[in-house]
């Protein structure tokens, strides 16, 4: 399976070397190899240490908070974008609508999502894939 096939309803479960994906149903779909996570190796994690501080300069993230998240594939770079939080808060708004004790109780996770987003566009102006998915 190739880690660009990884749908945003996929479950993942990270591993030193491979990304085991499940479906809805908790299935294996498929396992990804061929994946090194840099938070395990202090020769990759330096250089894109580096990157990432350049690539997220000005957005409010820390670039070891976005590290343990990045795997590289074949050369390539990868951030997984766990969506858990975007579906709850969807969910409760669409099932609260025009709820004012809701709306104020979710207001900041709707902000971290906001600040997600920005992050997410500075990954990919970077040149950093991402894969949007659910983990386990």
């Amino acid at each position: 399976m190739n880690i660009t096939d990884i749908k945003e309803n996929d479950h993942i479960k990270l591993s030193m070397t491979s990304i085991t994906v499940k479906d809805e149903n908790g299935k294996t779909k498929g396992i990804v190899t061929n994946c090194r996570i840099p938070k395990t190796d202090p020769r990759i994690s330096f250089s894109i240490f580096s990157k990432l501080q350049k690539d997220l300069k000005g957005t409010g993230f820390h670039t070891t908070s976005v590290m343990s998240e990045i795997v590289i594939n074949n050369n390539e770079m990868y951030y997984l974008h766990d969506v858990l939080l975007e579906k709850m808060v969807s969910e409760y708004l669409n099932k609260y609508k025009g709820n004012k004790n809701v709306l104020d109780a979710l207001k900041k996770d709707i902000a971290l999502i906001e600040s997600k987003k920005q992050l997410l566009a500075a990954l990919e102006s970077g040149g950093i894939k991402v894969i949007r998915c659910l983990f386990i």
